[in-house]
């Protein structure tokens, strides 16, 4: 089991999950005594970024004051990215005497990583061309990803007790990974007329650690529909019209949106795009 341990003093956990791609530091910007600054809106661009807080470790690793061209350390940025952050622990004034670290102490931040994944997949295509311009192709991708351990946060109250909580997680299924993923496609081309029809499904997806919320799966029908017409010139011009969502299906196709939660609604969830048809002409010349 993994367990967390903070400061009898105000300390917070961050387990808020931020965009792929942002910094961990960015990911702490709204927390109590933490003074971020960037001109890039993920926190990736490291001249510009500047952070007030001193005492940095990853896992009790210290990793220096955050500084660019930091000479004592390393920035967490390039140790470990936001998604694979477990926990982010604050501790306001001076830092506890326990803390590694390679300068004079004020404020700490501590990240903990999380342990690793067990995942199991299987993936599979496979096209057959039927002669006479026609073809079919097929796709399958099967995941069984789950988190190896429960989250054991320990804290103490304002009496000094100890406070155990447990976040069972143990066994459950990655937050936004789907199960099954699958496509299907009939395509057809010979002389001026051309065209396809597509389907994807994709299975539910939880949006807490727990499990105890997800969103049901979808399937999406996408055709296209072309015609080629000889005008004597260098090249044919073409009429396309393609359709997404061709059934006018509503889903849900944005999960984590305002990160993820241990369990309960967390208002992360972004509706998909209504049907849509474009008409397209093409001309070379």
């Amino acid at each position: 089991m993994r367990e967390i341990i903070t400061r009898p003093v105000t300390a917070l956990l961050a387990t808020t999950a931020f965009a792929a791609g942002t910094s961990p530091l960015r990911a702490i910007a709204k927390l109590p005594s933490v003074n971020f600054q960037s001109a890039d809106a993920f926190g990736t661009y490291e001249w510009s970024t500047r952070i007030t807080l001193r005492g940095f470790n990853l896992d009790g690793i210290p990793l220096g004051d955050m500084s660019y061209g930091n000479y004592n350390g390393r920035r967490v940025s390039r140790a470990v990215t936001a998604e694979n952050i477990g926990s982010t622990v604050v501790s306001q004034g001076s830092g506890a005497i326990d803390t590694q670290s390679t300068n004079n102490l004020g404020g700490t931040l501590s990240f903990s990583t999380i342990d690793p994944r067990a995942a199991l997949g299987l993936e599979a295509s496979g096209e057959l061309r039927l002669g006479h311009g026609l073809s079919v192709l097929a796709s399958y991708s099967c995941n069984d990803n789950t988190y190896r351990n429960d989250v054991v946060i320990r804290t103490k109250d304002a009496q000094g007790t100890d406070v155990v909580t447990t976040i069972p997680t143990a066994g459950k299924t990655v937050t936004d990974s789907p199960k099954h993923l699958v496509h299907g496609e009939v395509s057809y081309d010979q002389g001026p007329l051309y065209g396809r029809i597509g389907v994807d499904y994709m299975s539910k997806r939880y949006f807490t650690y727990t499990n105890d919320q997800s969103v049901p799966g979808r399937a999406l029908v996408d055709p296209t529909l072309g015609y080629r017409f000889d005008l004597c010139m260098r090249k044919p011009v073409e009429l396309q019209i393609n359709a997404a969502n061709l059934f006018d299906k509503s889903y849900v196709a944005t999960i984590g949106s305002n990160g993820f939660g241990n369990s309960g609604d967390n208002q992360t969830l972004l509706a998909g795009a209504l049907r849509q048809i474009f008409a397209t002409v093409k001309v070379g010349f």
